[in-house]
C-alpha cells in the first residue's frame, strides 16, 4: 500500500488533495498532515512515508528546507511539491532536491493523480530494486563460505584458478595482492569425536567470526581439524604487531568458550602468486612450541616437506577424476615417498587432505561413505597401515564408480540439457545441474564439452541470448523484462553479454528486426 504524508499550512487545501486522493486512488494510506514544515519533519521520522506532498510556503521551517532536512535522514522518500507562486528557481530548486513533480497551485486533479502515479512506479521499482538486493545478499551470505573453501583449496593444493583475483576482490571486496596466511589447528588427541561434534563445528565458526572481526579476510572449512585463513595486508597489518597480539587474543577468547588444546600459525608476508608458501608457512609455524607462533624467514629446516608433496597430490588427484586407478596407484606412491618421513600425526594429516580432494575428483557423487574412510584412518598409528588403507580406498573407488557410471553415463548429457532449456532461467549453476544427473561436477564439466563441444556457461548464455532474440523479434516487452524473463537480474550485465555475442545492443537489434 502506498503510504502519504500530505504538508501545507492551508487546511482547505489539504483538505482538497485527501479528497482527490481518496477518491481516485486504490490502495492509499494517508498516513498523516502536517501544516507546518517542522511538524513534516517529525511526522516523515516517525512514519516513513514512500511520498511527501509538500507546499513550499509554509512559516517557519519552509517547504524546500524541510525537504533538504528530511532526505538526509530518508534518502528514499519522493517528494510532489505544490505552491501557489509560479517561480521557476523555486521549481529548479526542489527539482534538484529530488521532487518528483511541481505542481502549481490551484491544483489540477489530473495532474495531482498524474504525480502520484508517477511517484508510485518510482517507488515500486525501489522495492522490487530493494528486494532483489536483499535476496542477493542473502545468496551470497550462503555461498561466500563455500567460494572462500575455494579460494583457499585451490591455492593450498595449486589447482588450476576456478575463479580469477579480480573475481575474488570484487566478490569479498578486499584487495588480495599481498597478504599472510592463518592457521587454526586441534591438537587434543582425546578429543575423538571431534570430526562430527556440533562444539566443534561451533568452535570453528567461532573462529571464522572473530578472525573476520580482526580484519577483513578469507577463511576456509575446517577439513582434519585445520581452518585456514588468508588475510590481505589492508593498512599494513600484517606487518606489524598488531595482527600477533590479536591472534593472541583470538586463543584467549576461544581457549575460554571451548575444550580444545589448539594453536595458531602464522605465515610470513606473501604477494598473491605464492599464497600456497604463505599456507604453509603457516603450517609449520603451528609445530612450534608455543600457541601462537610466527613462522620466520630464518627458521626453515623443513622447508622441503612445505613445498614437494603438492604436485603428487595434484596428480593423484587428476587421475582418480580421469578414472585411471592405475595411475592413481602409481600417484599414491609418489605422494607416499614424499610425506613418509613425516611424523605419523602429519602424515594422518596429509592423507585425510588427499582422501577429501581425491573425492571431490571422483566423478560421481561418492562422499556419503567420506566419514566412514576418515575413522579408518584417525584410528590408524601405523604409517604403512594408512598407506595400505589408502591402495584399498583406490580399488573400492575402481570398482563402484565404474559400475555406477556405466549405468548412468548415456542418458546423463539428454538428461542435463532437458533440464538447462527447461530452467534455464532459472539461477541455475553447473554445480547444480551435476547434482540433478547424479553426477560430479568435475566429470559433468568434462563429459559436457566433449559431448555439446563448449561449455556449460557457454551453454546456457548462448540459450538465453537466444530466447531473448526471439522476444525482442515477436514482442514489445522492454530490454529490462526481457532480462528478468531469461534469468539476468541485472538488465546492464545482460545489455553487456548480448553486445559481446551479437555485436549490437538490444535495442538496436530489435531496431533492425522491425525494419
Amino acid at each position: 500500500m502506498l503510504r502519504i504524508l500530505i504538508a501545507d499550512d492551508e487546511y482547505l487545501a489539504i483538505e482538497a488533495v485527501k479528497k482527490i486522493i481518496k477518491n481516485n486512488i486504490e490502495d492509499v494510506n494517508i498516513v498523516a498532515t502536517a501544516s507546518s514544515g517542522k511538524e513534516a519533519i517529525i511526522k516523515v521520522n516517525e512514519l516513513s512515508p514512500d511520498i511527501a506532498i509538500m507546499d513550499i510556503q509554509m512559516p517557519g521551517i519552509d517547504g524546500l528546507e524541510a525537504i533538504r532536512q528530511i532526505k538526509a535522514s530518508n534518502p528514499n522518500i519522493l517528494f510532489i511539491v505544490l505552491t501557489a507562486y509560479d517561480l521557476f528557481d523555486y521549481a529548479k530548486e526542489s527539482i534538484g532536491l529530488g521532487a518528483v513533480e511541481y505542481l502549481l497551485k490551484p491544483i489540477k486533479k489530473d495532474q495531482l493523480l498524474m504525480a502520484i502515479e508517477k511517484a508510485n512506479k518510482i517507488v515500486k521499482s525501489k522495492q522490487i530494486q530493494n528486494k532483489w538486493e536483499y535476496e542477493l545478499k542473502e545468496k551470497l551470505t550462503l555461498v561466500s563460505p563455500l567460494l572462500e573453501n575455494q579460494f583457499i583449496t585451490q591455492h593450498m593444493y595449486a589447482f588450476e584458478e576456478f575463479f580469477s583475483k579480480d573475481f575474488y576482490e570484487n566478490l569479498f571486496e578486499i584487495n588480495l595482492e599481498k597478504g599472510c596466511a592463518i592457521i587454526l589447528k586441534i591438537t587434543e588427541d582425546g578429543a575423538d569425536d571431534y570430526k562430527t561434534s556440533s562444539q566443534t563445528q561451533a568452535f570453528f565458526e567461532t573462529a571464522r567470526i572473530l578472525l573476520k572481526k580482526i580484519a577483513p579476510c578469507i577463511v576456509s572449512q575446517s577439513v582434519a581439524s585445520k581452518q585456514y585463513a588468508w588475510v590481505p595486508n589492508t593498512h599494513d597489518i600484517v606487518t606489524s604487531d598488531f595482527l600477533i597480539d590479536e591472534i593472541k587474543s583470538l586463543h584467549q577468547k576461544l581457549s575460554r568458550q571451548f575444550p580444545y588444546e589448539f594453536k595458531l600459525g602464522i605465515g610470513s608476508l606473501k604477494d598473491y602468486e605464492n599464497i600456497y608458501e604463505s599456507l604453509k608457512e603457516s603450517e609449520l609455524a603451528a609445530f612450534g612450541d608455543y600457541k601462537v607462533n610466527v613462522y620466520e624467514a630464518d627458521n626453515r629446516v623443513n622447508e622441503s616437506e612445505v613445498k614437494d608433496y603438492a604436485p603428487q597430490l595434484v596428480g593423484l588427484a587428476e587421475n582418480i577424476g580421469r578414472l585411471d586407478f592405475v595411475g592413481a596407484k602409481h600417484s599414491l606412491k609418489k605422494f607416499h615417498d614424499k610425506i613418509s618421513h613425516l611424523p605419523p600425526y602429519i602424515y594422518k594429516q596429509r592423507l585425510l587432505e588427499a582422501l577429501v580432494i581425491c573425492e571431490k575428483h571422483l566423478p560421481i557423487d561418492m562422499t556419503q561413505k567420506t566419514g566412514e574412510k576418515i575413522e579408518r584412518l584417525l584410528n590408524s598409528d601405523s604409517i604403512l597401515e594408512m598407506a595400505n588403507q589408502f591402495s584399498n580406498f583406490i580399488l573400492q573407488w575402481d570398482s563402484e564408480a565404474k559400475a555406477q557410471l556405466l549405468s548412468i553415463e548415456e542418458g546423463v548429457i539428454p538428461d542435463a540439457l532437458k533440464y538447462i532449456d527447461k530452467h534455464y532461467n532459472e539461477n541455475i549453476s553447473m554445480d547444480f545441474v551435476a547434482k540433478q544427473v547424479n553426477i560430479s561436477y568435475h566429470y559433468f564439466s568434462k563429459i559436457f564439452k566433449q559431448k555439446i563441444g563448449k561449455s556449460f556457461t557457454d551453454y546456457l548464455t548462448d540459450l538465453r541470448i537466444e530466447k531473448s532474440l526471439e522476444m525482442l523479434s515477436k514482442t514489445q516487452k522492454s530490454v529490462k523484462d526481457i532480462s528478468l524473463e531469461i534469468g539476468y537480474n541485472d538488465p546492464n550485465y545482460y545489455c553487456k553479454i548480448f553486445k559481446k555475442i551479437t555485436g549490437l545492443t538490444p535495442t538496436e537489434y530489435r531496431a533492425g528486426s522491425d525494419k
